[in-house]
C-alpha cells in the first residue's frame, strides 16, 4: 500500500449513512479515496453484519421486511456486498495475477453508472 492509498483510507463507521455519502462523492466525482478503498470499506462493513454472512435467509427476510431498520439494513448490505463482488470481478477480467501481485490496483474504477444505480437503490 503506498503512502496516497494509507492517507485516503476510509475511517468510517459501517452504516448506511456512511454508505450513501460515499457513493455520492463518487457520483459527483469529489471522492479523495480510491475505488479500491471504497471496496475495501464495504468488505468490512459486509463483515460488520456478520448475521447475514452466515445466515443468507436472515437477509432475505429482512430484504423483505416491513420492519424499515431491518429493510435498510439488509438493502446497505446487499448494496455492499455487490459493490465488493463487482470490482474483484472487474478487477480479475483485466488483470493477470502477476498483476495482481504486483501492480498498485488503486487505479482501477468501476464504471460510473454502477455507483448511480447502487445510490439510487439505496434511497428506494
Amino acid at each position: 500500500m503506498n503512502e496516497q492509498q494509507v492517507e485516503n483510507k476510509i475511517n468510517l463507521s459501517y452504516t448506511l449513512e456512511n454508505l450513501k455519502s460515499l457513493l455520492l462523492q463518487i457520483c459527483d466525482r469529489e471522492n479523495t479515496f480510491s475505488h479500491q478503498q471504497l471496496v475495501y470499506w464495504c468488505d468490512k462493513f459486509t463483515l460488520s453484519h456478520h448475521e447475514y454472512e452466515m445466515d443468507e435467509q436472515k437477509w432475505l427476510d429482512d430484504v423483505l421486511s416491513e420492519d424499515k431498520v431491518k429493510y435498510e439494513r439488509a438493502k446497505a448490505y446487499g448494496v455492499a456486498k455487490d459493490i465488493s463482488w463487482k470490482w474483484y470481478f472487474y478487477m480479475l477480467k483485466g488483470t493477470s495475477y502477476q498483476d495482481v501481485q504486483d501492480e498498485d490496483l488503486s487505479h482501477i474504477d468501476l464504471p460510473g453508472d454502477l455507483y448511480v444505480k447502487w445510490l439510487t437503490e439505496l434511497y428506494l
